[in-house]
């Protein structure tokens, strides 16, 4: 609905209306951007490493997925997208997305707490790793190894903790 809603500007009042309408329309899914460009929501260090998310943040995402159930939306919730690369925060996920370390602390910190929540609500069918990662390697030249670092450990988290589905969102 707006840009960085979860932990930001979360309206549930809209999501109702917008998922009620949808559902009447015959719609079941949405794809849905849980953190458009890493700067609310997330807590992450000038180096990279990912602390947790904000008690706004969950707590947004709780009406949300309970807004979904109630609606019989099924959801892929896109975790991240290469707007985290570029705008306020980019220094940061540039930082994160050079370090295995870094990834693993995002992995820990962020996927396995988000599927502790979500991860056995039905409505949530799959998560969307990032939106086009070819954009960052094609605009900031990080390297397929470093994504797929990031993509290898986050796939496996989500294997390991639930039934959830995976993919990763390419532009191309």
């Amino acid at each position: 609905h707006r840009w960085n809603d979860f932990g930001g500007d979360y309206d549930e009042a809209w999501w109702r209306d917008h998922y009620a309408t949808i559902h009447e329309a015959g719609v079941n899914s949405s794809r849905v951007w849980i953190t458009c460009n890493g700067t609310v929501g997330i807590d992450i260090a000038e180096d990279g490493t990912v602390l947790g998310a904000t008690p706004a943040h969950w707590e947004h995402l709780d009406s949300f997925f309970a807004v979904a159930e109630e609606q019989q939306i099924y959801v892929m919730a896109t975790i991240m997208s290469f707007d985290h690369f570029e705008d306020a925060n980019a220094s940061r996920w540039q930082a994160f997305i050079a370090n295995d370390e870094a990834i693993d602390s995002y992995v820990e910190n962020y996927v396995i707490p988000f599927l502790d929540r979500y991860g056995s609500n039905p409505y949530l069918w799959s998560i969307d790793l990032i939106n086009e990662p070819d954009w960052v390697h094609e605009r900031l030249n990080i390297s397929w190894d470093r994504l797929n670092a990031y993509f290898a450990r986050a796939a496996r988290a989500i294997h390991e903790n639930s039934e959830v589905l995976v993919t990763v969102g390419m532009a191309s």
